[in-house]
């Protein structure tokens, strides 16, 4: 049985070396793999190989790489085909919430993702807070420690998304309801400047 020596970062026999990083710095990896095959060719051992990839931005992710169909016969190592299950890279283009307070993100090859959960801060005194500019408030002796939550399982609040676009009122709507009862009000108020000015034209005469 032959015993090739495989790395994720050389290919067997001494190929080239491959990068392993998704994004970001280049790294190899030099702990190699030794494969088993049968002396008619398949591969006896091991079926599987795992890959450390490291992202630009410090993710990083596992990968198992399935190679129980490999072949080796006499000759160099050459892949002839693969087939993958994950998604390439995509930029963010959208986010949206929900009552729960999920941060869904929205991706320019058409997936979602939930990216982040919104947190509830709960005070034992909530009267206590110290408001400060722009609607925002500070924790104080008085209100107490902040005690986090989360909305769908605490059964403190819960968020509604979308509810300051739903308050929106329909301004022509508004301009036209200002402007009638403006010359409502011109209308009234011309009256009784003319009542008031003919109580006035009969005292005189009365003099």
């Amino acid at each position: 049985a032959g015993v090739p020596f495989f790395s994720s970062a050389a290919a067997v026999n001494g190929g080239a070396t491959a990068d392993n990083t998704v994004s970001g710095p280049t790294t190899t990896t030099e702990a190699g793999t030794r494969l088993i095959f049968a002396s008619d060719g398949p591969l006896s051992s091991p079926s599987t190989v795992n890959l450390s990839l490291t992202f630009g931005g410090g993710g990083i992710a596992n990968v198992v790489l399935d190679i129980s169909n490999m072949t080796q016969f006499a000759g160099s190592f050459t892949p002839i085909s693969y087939t993958r299950n994950g998604s390439s890279a995509s930029d963010l283009q959208g986010i949206t919430f929900d009552s729960a307070g999920h941060v869904t993100g929205r991706f320019a090859d058409g997936t979602f993702r939930r990216i982040y959960k919104l947190p509830l801060a709960v005070f034992t005194n909530p009267d206590g807070l110290e408001m400060r500019d722009g609607n925002t408030f500070a924790l104080t002796a008085e209100s107490g420690p902040a005690r986090v939550v989360a909305a769908d399982v605490s059964g403190q609040a819960e968020f509604a998304p979308g509810v300051r676009e739903l308050s929106n009122v329909d301004l022509a709507s508004e301009f036209t309801k200002m402007i009638i009862v403006q010359q409502a009000y011109n209308s009234s108020a011309t009256v009784f400047r003319t009542l008031d000015e003919m109580t006035q034209t009969a005292a005189e005469l009365k003099r």
